[in-house]
């Protein structure tokens, strides 16, 4: 039987982790199990991001699809991924490993490494609201350099395999 990410450590040590990270790293942090499924997280999401998850449609279009995507990179690559989302935005996804198997995941994401990657168009259309809206929107995410992203990943990986 296939181990569980609340195995390796117990909820309140997985809580404790996700919130620490969130209050160190200034994004959103989620916990997720080996499939992707989010159990936990932390962290208020920016405008962009809260308007995107508003309905099950857009969260779908660009959340889950990006997950999903990561997801089966982390399993293939056995290693850290920074990617972008379907919106555009910065997400790191970290493996966590019980002896060499992933059993889950802690993801960060939430601010813009370069906003031309941030199609108004794409996300006008998706989220059913103006160009004009989605550049107020886009307005309140904060920017990150893809070394801060890179720093995130590692700051991650030791944070959730390393023992609590």
């Amino acid at each position: 039987m296939a181990l569980h990410v609340l195995d390796v450590k117990a909820e309140s040590d997985w809580l404790r982790i996700v919130e620490k990270l969130c209050q160190n790293l200034d994004m959103p942090v989620s916990l997720t199990d080996a499939d992707g499924k989010i159990l936990m997280s932390a962290g208020e999401r920016n405008p962009l991001c809260a308007h995107i998850r508003e309905k099950t449609e857009t969260l779908q279009a660009v959340c889950s699809q990006t997950a999903a995507a990561m997801t089966a990179a982390l399993k293939a690559s056995k290693a850290p991924v920074i990617d972008l989302c379907e919106a555009g935005l910065a997400r790191v996804a970290v493996p966590i490993f019980h002896e060499n198997e992933i059993v889950g995941q802690v993801s960060v994401c939430g601010k813009a490494t370069d906003f031309d990657e941030i199609d108004p168009y794409y996300l006008a259309m998706t989220l059913d609201i103006s160009e004009v809206e989605v550049g107020a929107l886009v307005k309140k995410v904060q920017a990150i350099s893809d070394e801060e992203m890179q720093s995130f990943s590692n700051v991650v990986m030791k944070a959730v395999n390393t023992d609590v």
